[in-house]
């Protein structure tokens, strides 16, 4: 592949509205493709140097931000008085974590029955063609989000295909934030930064965080994840009492057997069922009982 084609294949996502992230990925995923070739002989050289990329700049200002749960309420229960409408969007926002251009083409249509035992009455599916990455991916509604949609779609008189949360609400939500005396802004992007930080720290799974915000990469959604201080101290605390563990069984006597681990195990063992069966005649780590006696037995010959 010639460096002018290379720089074909980079250009065309910037010319379909690729940005950013996007086409990194794009170019990470054609070198990995390129040293595959390499290795299986089908590309006898790499390319020595490649076409530089231009990044978006880093943006404070729309990065996301965590706000705390009070401030949070007490700005939405201001905009529930003042903009009903904004008061709907937001609130679903914060509630299924969508991007901004997802969230103004949600419709009734979406909407569908959850499978039982799911938790939540109704599920939000997502189509492909209104996703970012362009893959389709379903996002629990609770109680109260269903009944915004219904409430908005009952409201106007909409139908199953017309979007039932459109349009920009950042002045009433720029003027709810003064109202309650919060100083910084607080934007959709935001919304979608305390529904991944408050998820993972609910559920303690970064990977059900990465699956509702519709990420194809974990490492994305770890960019979303707020460290506050209460889970950065609990390492320096867990690794404490571990030592304190250690020390108390020193004293009593010899080292012991390790302290269990108290995290959730893996998915193969939790999914598993039933502990593994044991042989007849066998151990549990598949050795034949007694066979270490016998060998020792006939080693030293037979009494």
């Amino acid at each position: 592949m010639s460096g002018r084609r290379r720089k074909r294949v980079m250009d065309r996502p910037t010319g379909e509205g690729a940005r950013g992230q996007s086409i990194v990925k794009d170019v990470q995923a054609l070198k990995r493709g390129l040293r595959i070739a390499k290795r299986r002989g089908s590309l006898h050289q790499l390319p020595d140097e490649w076409p530089k990329l231009r990044r978006d700049p880093p943006n404070e200002r729309q990065r996301g931000k965590l706000h705390p749960v009070a401030v949070m309420m007490a700005w939405l229960g201001h905009l529930k008085r003042h903009a009903p409408e904004a008061w709907r969007q937001a609130s679903t926002a914060v509630r299924t974590g969508l991007r901004a251009e997802e969230l103004r083409k949600v419709r009734w249509d979406w909407v569908e029955e959850a499978p039982a035992g799911s938790g939540v009455p109704k599920l939000l599916r997502v189509p492909a063609w209104a996703a970012k990455n362009r893959r389709e991916r379903a996002i629990g509604l609770t109680p109260e989000v269903e009944a915004f949609l219904r409430t908005a779609r009952a409201q106007d008189g909409l139908s199953d295909e017309t979007p039932l949360l459109p349009g920009q609400h950042r002045k009433a939500f720029a003027a709810a934030a003064k109202a309650v005396g919060h100083s910084k802004s607080i934007t959709l992007r935001d919304l979608r930064h305390c529904h991944a930080t408050w998820a993972a720290q609910g559920t303690g799974d970064a990977a059900a965080a990465q699956a509702a915000l519709g990420h194809t990469d974990l490492r994305t959604t770890q960019r979303y994840l707020s460290s506050t201080l209460a889970r950065t101290a609990s390492a320096a605390v867990a690794v404490g009492k571990q030592l304190d563990r250690g020390r108390e069984m020193g004293a009593v006597g010899g080292v012991g057997s390790a302290e269990p681990n108290c995290h959730t195990r893996p998915s193969y063992q939790a999914n598993s069922g039933a502990p593994r069966s044991v042989l007849p005649g066998r151990s549990a780590s598949g050795e034949a009982r007694g066979s270490s006696r016998t060998s020792l037995t006939s080693a030293r010959g037979t009494p």
